[in-house]
């Protein structure tokens, strides 16, 4: 989801059968290729499950506070994801 300069990563799923495999790796490779194409510069997303995935991905943990008001305002940030979903960030580069 485009947000100015940044954008909100939403919804990476890889079957079970495929994990392990770099599915999910290259899935989120190709998601901030084409973001750092289209002018983006920051990646940001909240998961449950998954920060160590999106750690080995170059994420970083981040208060909610230094997120920027346009992931805050998102229907994620504002409670489609509980209270207790990690905030992840990084820059995007290619």
């Amino acid at each position: 989801m485009p947000l100015g300069a940044d954008i909100l990563v939403r919804s990476v799923v890889v079957p079970a059968t495929a994990r392990g495999k770099g599915v999910g790796r290259n899935l989120v490779a190709l998601l901030l290729r084409r973001a750092w194409k289209e002018g983006h510069q920051r990646a940001w997303l909240l998961t449950n499950s998954a920060s160590g995935f999106f750690e080995k991905a170059g994420f970083k943990p981040a208060p909610r506070d230094q997120a920027p008001a346009s992931v805050l305002a998102t229907s994620q940030a504002r409670g489609l994801c509980p209270s207790t979903a990690t905030l992840l960030s990084r820059t995007i580069t290619i």
